[in-house]
This record gives structure tokens, sequence and C-alpha cells, in this order.
């Protein structure tokens, strides 16, 4: 049986070249806590630069919960919240070793994303969205209706907040919400979403940031 305790290295360990990550934690004891594997199989390799400065409030965020200046990545500034939160799971989500596995196998059309499982995988899809709806799991559970809901309307008023496109030729445009930016300049709104969250350098040569 799986011992539920794990070692943790508290900064991620950088053994596999991820040149994503942003720091290499150090293989000592002031680096290492014991967490459930449930919690560090959920925090995988993900890390958010942190200080902890003197007379500012924060801590070192080793347990979750513990408050501690961390780096906004969309704004440059520190700010204080919570470690392992909703918001520091938000800002390091592309920052981790799953998500950049996947994001490679899709533009490489590697794994289950080659062509010849295109068609395996609508239905696949289409047999467990069928099965959700019929067994009331998932968003077809009515205990997940407010967080569906809650959910909708944070994406929602995140992508009204303005934001300022430049470009080829360097030139500003200033636009009410991400879509509203996406459609005057024929660019794909989730290409345009990477831009402003820091995981795209570029889209069709147009970059991007939050007014």
């Amino acid at each position: 049986m799986r011992n539920p305790l794990e070692v943790d290295h508290i900064d991620p360990r950088w053994d596999e070249s991820r040149e994503y990550q942003l720091v290499c934690g150090l293989e000592n004891d002031y680096n290492y806590c014991e967490r459930y594997n449930t919690l560090n199989i959920q925090k995988s390799n993900r890390f958010l630069p942190w200080r902890v400065a003197k007379d500012e409030i924060g801590e070192e965020p080793i347990e979750p919960g513990d408050l501690c200046q961390f780096l906004n990545r969309e704004t440059g500034e520190w700010v204080l919240q919570e470690f392992l939160g909703e918001w520091w799971f938000e800002q390091t989500k592309h920052l981790c070793g799953n998500y950049r596995g996947g994001r490679v196998q899709f533009e490489q059309s590697l794994g289950m994303f080659q062509s010849r499982y295109k068609q395996l995988r609508i239905e696949n899809s289409k047999q467990n969205g069928i099965a959700n709806r019929d067994l009331g799991r998932g968003i077809f559970d009515p205990d997940n209706w407010d967080k569906v809901l809650a959910g909708s309307a944070k994406e929602n008023a995140r992508r009204m907040k303005a934001i300022v496109v430049i470009d080829p030729q360097g030139k500003k445009h200033y636009h009410d919400s991400l879509n509203g930016a996406a459609r005057a300049h024929h660019l794909s709104a989730g290409n345009l979403c990477g831009v402003l969250n820091g995981t795209r350098a570029h889209t069709k040569h147009f970059t991007a940031y939050y007014a």
C-alpha cells in the first residue's frame, strides 16, 4: 500500500532541464516538506517567485494557506496571497510539467493527439459527456452548479478586462475585451490569451498586455 505521506521539495528540483522552470530548489533539509501524496501530486513541480521582506506581512510558503508575498505574473507586482490557494494555482497553471507535456503533445501531434486518433477522441468525448449527463456527474451534478456558474462568471470577467494590443508595426490598439481584440485583428482568442498570460511570445507577431 502506498504511503499517504511523501517528502516534497518546497522549491522544485530541476532535474530534467525544463526550459520553463523558474528555479532549481536545493537538495537539503531546508527545502524538504512532508505532504500528503494527493496534495503533492496536485502541486506537481509548480513554482511562483516569492519573497519574505523585513517589516512586510508574509512568511515562507510551506503549508497550504501560508500567507506570502508572491510575484503576480500579469502585473509584475508583489502581492500577499495564500500558498497553494486558488490564486496561486491560477498563476502557476502554465508552469506545470503536466500542462507543458500536454501542450507539446498537442502542438506536435504526439500520443493521443495523432491524427489517426482524432475520430476516437471525438467519440470518447461524446460518450463521456452522455455518461456524465445520465449519471449526474461533473457539471451535471446539482451540487456543482454553483461552482460552474462562479467559474463561468470569473472567466467572463477575465475576458472583459481591457487590453492593449501591439501590432507588427509597433502601433498600440486599445480594446475593452480579449474577444473584441481578437475579432478586430483576426486573431485566435486562445492564442491571444496565451500572449497575455506569458505562455506565448506573440500571435501572428502581435503582442498584448492588460491595460
